[in-house]
């Protein structure tokens, strides 16, 4: 193209940069990007799946505690005398002074003698220790702070092993006692 007679030449005045190519790194940053927004994704997702089953069981829990309980059927037969006894076995047991039998075998334990299993029967008003001592004066000990022990009464030794583990010897004891269960 020529010049041509009053026409001015085109100005170019828009300089743009020149485009780079994308780098690996680029590509890489966007991978790990991606798969950390799709793993936020999936734990959204999951919580979301929590969080509704919870409201489920809250809501099935509210339905359960606004419905009236069950009521006992009677059917009219009478309670044999086999299964009064049995009943009035437990309400004995469940009655029984448990906490003073507790507190009474604790206070008789000492450093040089304890109790390893005891078995309290509240309806014959028994009590069976099983325990280990140092000595044989220890085990008496131990007997006569039950035998002071609320409750407990009558404490005696039933039988003792020495038994030895390693360079120890200990005493495992068997001793019964009375104990008033009643409250």
């Amino acid at each position: 193209m020529g010049l041509m007679r009053g026409v001015p030449l085109a100005v170019d005045l828009d300089f743009p940069p020149a485009r780079r190519a994308t780098g690996w790194l680029g590509w890489v940053l966007l991978a790990v990007g991606l798969t950390a927004a799709g793993f936020e994704v999936l734990k959204y997702r999951a919580a979301q799946l929590d969080l509704a089953e919870r409201e489920a069981i809250v809501a099935r829990l509210r339905q359960e505690i606004q419905r009236p309980p069950p009521k006992p059927s009677s059917s009219g037969r009478a309670v044999g005398a086999e299964e009064a006894r049995a009943a009035l076995d437990v309400a004995a047991r469940l009655n029984a002074d448990w906490g003073a039998m507790f507190a009474g075998i604790a206070a008789a334990q000492s450093d040089a003698a304890t109790w390893v299993s005891f078995d309290g029967d509240a309806p014959r008003g028994t009590l069976r220790v099983v325990g280990e001592a140092r000595s044989l004066s220890a085990v008496f000990d131990f007997l006569a702070r039950l035998d002071e022990a609320e409750g407990i009464a009558d404490a005696q030794l039933s039988s003792y092993e020495w038994m030895r583990a390693g360079p120890v010897e200990t005493v495992r004891f068997n001793a019964n006692a009375k104990w008033n269960s009643a409250r």
